[in-house]
């Protein structure tokens, strides 16, 4: 919605390293939301999508759910980033650049 009210061209995903979610495997999650909740979610993520094995396969996956997004206008660049905690350095994985050729409405002022 910002993106059209506000006519941004760009958008960052940054992932960073020693996040949470790849200190756990995808069947480790599933096991324990069964025990604690009593509820099976295996057949509701792939597993690739439970937790970050590769920063690289989710920032793609991350990027391509924004692109294909019905909401997400043809103009907008999208990239994604991981951070380096350890050396406080931010590294560009992969971008989507936007058609400067799309339609674009008037920005909200």
């Amino acid at each position: 919605m910002a993106c059209h009210l506000f006519d941004i061209d760009n958008v960052v995903i940054v992932h960073h390293t020693d996040c949470g979610g790849t200190h756990f495997t995808p069947e480790g999650i599933i096991d324990s939301f069964r025990e604690e909740f009593g509820q099976d979610i295996a057949g509701l993520y792939e597993p690739d999508d439970i937790c970050h094995q590769s920063f690289a396969l989710s920032l793609h996956r991350d990027i391509r759910a924004v692109r294909y997004s019905p909401g997400t206008p043809r103009h907008l660049s999208i990239y994604g980033y991981v951070y380096e905690w350890d050396i406080g350095k931010l590294h560009l994985v992969e971008e989507s650049p936007g058609d400067p050729t799309a339609p674009r409405g008037p920005a909200w002022r």
